[in-house]
């Protein structure tokens, strides 16, 4: 397996830093832009010298995502006036958040991103923001998976060309994985050998998390979706991937489990489908089982306008009309729900 680590980029690691910046940027921008800019633009803002005293400037922090000991992505994080425009000293900026196209779809990015959550979480910060190229079409798609909105724009020079990037920001009470998993053991409490069925696994970071951080306590995890993750940064483990119909699984397993999770539940199903899956996934449960319902977010897809223009509000509105519909008893927190046996009228 991988072993992945977030790393602090210490003044020493300036010539890696500088190497890893210069790829990823490179990979990353010379097809849309002239060679003449490129080398303008990694000239000015990448040498050792400028990196070095990005690398002592206390308002401004650099993480390695590293692969072993291989650096594969980073991330620079500005606090104070060292934010590229002015915010309120409650806002953190992420100037950079690189990966190196070979370990694309690998949840790096999301790996850096959440680190960057949990650093604006210790500093008490409000809210995240940054700045996308309007052209860069998979990041801006990211961010907006990750409930970023857009909120403004800024003039961006690279080299001779001025550009326009779009200025997105996420509120820090937005969940992270760790907050999710938390949330879950609250009520597993000290059960072993877990079943586990995770419903709609998509590009399967979040349960390859819950294997990492329950490993000593599962028995078995089954993944279920409809088409295979495009690619994979992690050993399955425990985990059994099955390819079909999540609808079609639930219907027709004689299984019980300790966890059934669902993540972004309107993703493949209208309303009526979606709450009979969920319907039926509560006989799927163990004795003092549980549900998890992850309320999907704002830009994800949806199987029609209806079911978008329903939940387009925040996420507790999006709570309390899926507990509504499935005229739930117990509300759980703000932005998700946890269902137990008998909870349905």
């Amino acid at each position: 397996m991988i072993q992945l680590r977030i790393q602090k980029v210490e003044i020493s690691d300036a010539n890696r830093l500088r190497e890893i910046a210069v790829e990823t940027f490179s990979e990353t921008f010379s097809n849309e832009n002239s060679e003449e800019n490129m080398i303008q633009y990694l000239t000015e803002n990448f040498s050792i010298d400028k990196l070095s005293k990005e690398l002592k400037n206390c308002n401004s922090e650099f993480y390695f995502a590293l692969y072993d000991t291989k650096p594969i992505g980073y991330l620079k994080l500005n606090f104070g006036n060292s934010q590229t425009e002015l915010m309120n000293d409650d806002a953190i900026e992420i100037e950079r958040i690189y990966v190196l196209k070979d370990f694309h779809g690998k949840c790096v990015g999301q790996t850096l991103l959440s680190h960057a959550i949990t650093i604006a979480r210790k500093r008490n910060s409000n809210f995240i923001w940054l700045g996308v190229w309007e052209k860069n079409k998979r990041a801006i798609n990211f961010y907006e998976k990750n409930g970023f909105i857009e909120f403004d724009s800024h003039k961006f020079n690279l080299g001779e060309d001025e550009q326009v990037d779009l200025m997105m920001k996420l509120s820090v009470s937005e969940i992270s994985y760790q907050d999710e998993i938390c949330f879950i053991k609250k009520y597993i409490r000290n059960t072993y050998n877990l079943s586990i069925l995770d419903f709609g696994t998509g590009e399967m970071c979040f349960i390859n998390n819950i294997q990492e951080s329950l490993k000593d306590r599962i028995g078995e995890i089954i993944a279920i979706d409809n088409k295979e993750p495009e690619d994979l940064y992690f050993n399955l483990g425990k985990i059994n991937l099955i390819i079909q119909d999540g609808f079609e699984y639930i219907e027709t397993t004689q299984k019980r489990f300790n966890l059934i999770i669902f993540s972004n539940v309107l993703h493949f199903y209208d309303y009526e489908k979606q709450n009979e899956a969920i319907r039926k996934a509560l006989d799927k449960l163990k004795e003092n089982g549980i549900i998890f319902i992850k309320i999907a977010n704002l830009n994800h897809s949806y199987n029609s306008q209806e079911d978008k223009f329903v939940f387009k509000e925040d996420r507790i509105k999006q709570v309390g009309k899926l507990a509504e519909i499935l005229e739930i008893r117990e509300l759980e927190k703000h932005y998700d729900l946890i269902l137990k046996k008998p909870v349905l009228r």
